[in-house]
């Protein structure tokens, strides 16, 4: 049924429970500057990215504009939790962002909106 339809697809595409899946999201009144962030992200984590992590394009959340800000994801997904949590947590830490840019790293994410 369904519930083997799913798991299936889970399986062959790498999500949970099969693999770990991160996501980037960055928020900010200006929809452009929350954008741009989170591109600027997506060059930083395609460089030098470890081998088993697959990097998702920056797109709009689900729900892009939440409470008068704008809202942008990116998704990565690793077999293994701890190279892709490194991984993102070095590049996060040498990125200045800008003061009305919230970015939040969220692993194994219950939900993508």
């Amino acid at each position: 049924g369904f519930s083997e339809q799913e798991m299936e697809f889970r399986r062959q595409f790498s999500f949970p429970p099969y693999a770990h899946c991160a996501v980037l999201t960055s928020r900010s009144t200006h929809e452009r500057r929350a954008e741009f962030t989170l591109q600027t992200l997506h060059l930083r984590l395609a460089e030098n990215l470890p081998n088993g992590i697959t990097l998702g394009e920056v797109l709009p959340s689900p729900l892009i504009r939440s409470h008068g800000q704008f809202r942008f994801q990116i998704t990565l997904r690793s077999h293994r939790a701890r190279p892709l949590t490194n991984h993102v947590q070095q590049i996060l830490s040498k990125t200045s962002l800008p003061e009305d840019v919230t970015v939040v790293f969220d692993m194994d994410a219950l939900n993508f909106s």
